[in-house]
């Protein structure tokens, strides 16, 4: 299988790549970056289709360069609201075990919460749905100016990985089923960012070939830009081999019906997507 490459050695430091949210004044009253209560969250700004996905992408983007827990729980906290769980866990708590920190946070789910988003095709939850998983996909297709490279295990896909694989295998049918849907769409994001990435290579790749001034070492240099690319490309399918591997096989032999099938549904998706993987 594929492994993720060192992304030390692709890119020297964080700094270097943060990036501005747009300052197009019409996305001002659409995405609210200071709650102004309660109700102004994550879930309920897409719940309401208040939030431009592209807009609040940048903002979670921004937010984990600040501070990578209390970016990766602002994901969390809209899992646990698709799931009607009312429990509220802190950054500081992903440093903790995280099956204990999870098994607490089922437990606030109350017995009358009934149907939850991604487990219902009811009209209610179809907008929501759709803007769930395509959140997750753009996450990591922004995280591609940045954060999916940091080194040392710094990274965005670094960072999700431990507590959407745990979450995906709760006892709780909501939390796993949600789960599930959150990290399949990032390997959705991930095959598009490979995708570019390849056809970036292929153009640098002609380009190369046609210089004059080309050594015969020159695609075996590793500071190349094919060099370059080709490093991110192993890098982001190692980052896919990593997602499937800690859920899809696991859920995929599910005991609910509705897991094993969108599992299966996925994967023929991720083969005719990007069969050269």
């Amino acid at each position: 299988g594929h492994r993720t490459a060192p992304a030390e050695k692709l890119f020297s430091s964080q700094e270097e790549f943060e990036f501005e949210v747009s300052q197009n004044p019409k996305d001002a009253d659409i995405y609210v970056d200071k709650h102004e209560g309660d109700d102004d969250t994550l879930f309920n700004r897409m719940d309401k289709g208040k939030a431009a996905l592209s807009l609040t992408t940048d903002k979670l983007i921004q937010q984990f360069q600040k501070n990578a827990n209390k970016g990766i729980m602002e994901l969390i906290r809209l899992i646990f609201a698709a799931c009607n769980c009312e429990c509220t866990i802190e950054p500081w708590q992903l440093d903790e075990e995280l099956s204990a920190v999870f098994t607490e946070a089922v437990q606030a789910i109350p017995p009358e919460a009934g149907e939850y988003a991604v487990g219902t095709n009811s009209q209610r939850w179809k907008n929501f749905n759709s803007r769930f998983r395509e959140l997750w996909s753009r996450l990591m297709q922004t995280s591609n100016r940045g954060p999916l490279w940091w080194g040392d295990n710094k990274g965005i896909v670094q960072h999700l990985k431990p507590p959407l694989a745990c979450m995906s295998s709760s006892i709780v049918r909501s939390f796993r089923h949600t789960a599930t849907v959150a990290v399949y769409a990032c390997v959705d994001g991930l095959i598009d960012v490979a995708k570019k990435l390849r056809r970036d290579l292929e153009v640098a790749g002609g380009m190369e070939k046609k210089s004059p001034k080309k050594s015969p070492s020159k695609d075996k240099d590793p500071n190349s830009k094919t060099g370059k690319l080709e490093a991110k490309v192993s890098a982001v399918e190692g980052f896919i081999t990593e997602l499937f591997e800690s859920v899809f096989v696991v859920r995929y032999r599910d005991t609910i019906t509705d897991i094993r099938v969108l599992s299966i549904s996925c994967l023929g998706q991720w083969i005719k997507a990007y069969p050269s993987f």
